[in-house]
């Protein structure tokens, strides 16, 4: 996470790029269950309105892997971690 605070404090980072796939710095997040780094991304600007190009929002990859992850039983994250990043996730 410190890595993620020294590049957005630089402002020279566009925090809505999108890679080839239209993958956000949200969408990274919620694919690999950063959970605790979502809201402090959206509160620095982040869209969470921004779909990849298969139209999903960032909050649709963060559920399908959430569900992903209780098929598998892995240890599920923490529920207000869940709830904190899906309500950042849902300020649109």
């Amino acid at each position: 996470m410190e890595i993620a605070e020294l590049l957005l404090s630089t402002e020279q980072v566009d925090i809505n790029e999108s890679n080839n796939d239209g993958f956000t710095c949200l969408h990274f997040l919620a694919d690999n269950l950063h959970l605790n780094m979502i809201p402090s991304i959206v509160a620095k600007g982040a869209d969470p309105s921004l779909p990849d190009e298969d139209g999903d929002l960032p909050a649709h990859v963060l559920l399908r892997n959430l569900q992903m992850k209780g098929m598998f039983h892995f240890s599920a994250p923490e529920p207000e971690e869940v709830e904190s990043a899906f309500n950042s996730l849902n300020r649109v």
